[in-house]
């Protein structure tokens, strides 16, 4: 069992630890004690238990750390009046639960902690806090954490793994909005990027959405909390860029954007992430609410796209779950649909083009079913993609600006689009073996609907526009 010693009580680094967490396994959501609230530089007294908890898509991750406020028994155990000890990781994943002790461990070590000695495994040695660094490097590495203990100076065999951001492997979900990222360009000189003005933006937040009443709790310069109708949304800086082949794959789904090199190579070479998410549980929250926090959250994202632009820090802007990216050029257009009060529905609803055959245009929506309960599809479209793709999205409009409820049937765009209620053809490996409700949609006369699900692969509506207006 893991034992670190303290000369006096010492304290859990609670914010330390949760980034050092979340940088090392990005696919948990850690909360470090029952009393984390989220602040980057929260510590707990270290007194009776504390769990450390990791939550991600597969079963949670608990560490339990216990404090005892005696010696510990024992030969060659060097002086110290506390101790703590660590239970086994909640997890099969042995690599997985070795690295998470590892960093615990580390945190505890800390000066500011007060841990002085660390022991790994009952049968191991004391360690001191200068080769738990070493030790955690090895670890991520693929060491075990028995060998690492046991031999503290051996170098790491292998280079650390490369660590992707969490939320890159965000899938689409039925009741959350997605992330959204400003993607950040490095500087000539290796400058982080510029602190961020939270009370510029409270105010420009109160002067496009007034009725969210918009408040904002920073956590550091890069961080904060907004809260206000009708939810929560996190802003956090992420100072790792997209992995390569998530780029390699949003780039492939945007082939008009795949064209224009310099803006690719500017994308490529971004180097952090301003992200955006809520917590709102958009299939209780109702299409109302759903809609304004997305317009508060695209608000917001385009105003620090507006200050990294400023700066001339600004790669573009991303959505990881469906796999987009936009230009910077973009910008104007977005911020002209928030201007006459409308959701700029490409950062939060993707079309996946399944057939593009004049006379026979396919396509099908991700992210509607937050907003509205279900997806849009067509089958076997008459016309070319591009009038599909711009009538599909006139429905889109319409779908955000008013009450998405529609029966069997109804008729859009002065009775010459048909709604139908169905079950969603098209393929969706998020979905698993769950069905989603779609409308499919008819254009002029009806024609067959396919029989078997087709692949979907994401890709825009529009070509980028022109940049430089003020403002947004």
């Amino acid at each position: 069992m893991p034992t670190i010693l303290f000369h006096h009580a010492g304290v859990l680094p609670a914010g330390r630890l949760r980034t050092m967490l979340s940088d090392a396994l990005p696919l948990y959501r850690w909360i470090c004690g029952e009393e984390d609230d989220g602040a980057s530089r929260l510590t707990i007294p270290l007194r009776g238990h504390h769990l450390i908890c990791g939550r991600g898509d597969s079963a949670p991750l608990f560490v339990e750390l216990r404090c005892i406020e005696s010696p510990m028994a024992g030969d060659n155990v060097p002086p110290h009046t506390v101790h703590v000890t660590l239970s086994p990781p909640t997890t099969d994943n042995r690599a997985e639960g070795d690295l998470v002790i590892a960093l615990i461990a580390q945190a505890l070590m800390l000066q500011e902690a007060g841990g002085v000695w660390c022991r790994l495994s009952s049968d191991g040695g004391w360690l001191a806090g200068v080769s738990m660094e070493e030790i955690a490097r090895r670890i991520a590495a693929g060491d075990t954490l028995e060998r690492a203990g046991s031999e503290p100076h051996r170098p790491s065999p292998v280079a650390p793994r490369t660590i992707a951001p969490a939320f890159h492997n965000e899938r689409p979900s039925p009741d959350r909005l997605p992330t959204l990222a400003v993607l950040i360009a490095p500087d000539d000189f290796g400058c982080p990027p510029p602190s961020l003005d939270w009370a510029e933006l409270e105010d420009d937040l109160h002067g496009h959405a007034p009725a969210g009443n918009w408040r904002i709790d920073p956590r550091d310069s890069h961080s904060a909390l907004l809260t206000g109708r009708p939810g929560r949304i996190g802003i956090a800086m992420r100072r790792l860029p997209l992995p390569a082949e998530w780029m390699q794959l949003a780039l492939g789904r945007n082939p008009r954007l795949a064209e224009d090199t310099e803006t690719v190579a500017a994308l490529r070479a971004h180097n952090a992430c301003l992200t955006l998410s809520c917590d709102l549980d958009t299939s209780a929250a109702g299409p109302d609410d759903t809609r304004q926090i997305a317009i508060a959250m695209a608000l917001a994202l385009l105003l620090l796209a507006r200050d990294m632009h400023a700066a001339g820090r600004l790669a573009g802007l991303a959505n990881p779950a469906h796999a987009m990216l936009f230009a910077p050029e973009q910008l104007p257009a977005f911020a002209e649909t928030l201007q006459a009060g409308e959701l700029p529905a490409p950062l939060f609803i993707a079309t996946a083009f399944h057939a593009t055959m004049p006379g026979s245009v396919s396509l099908s929506t991700t992210g509607l079913m937050p907003f509205a309960g279900f997806e849009v599809e067509a089958w076997n479209a008459p016309g070319d993609a591009d009038t599909i793709g711009e009538r599909l999205a006139s429905v889109l409009r319409h779908l955000l600006k008013q009450d998405p409820a529609l029966r069997h049937g109804d008729t859009l765009s002065g009775g010459t689009i048909r709604a139908l209620q169905g079950t969603s053809r098209a393929e969706r490996p998020y979905a698993g073996d769950k069905p989603l409700p779609a409308l499919w949609l008819e254009f002029g006369e009806a024609r067959p609907y396919p029989s078997r699900p087709v692949a979907s692969v994401a890709a825009p509506l529009r070509r980028p526009g022109g940049f430089g207006r003020k403002g947004l």
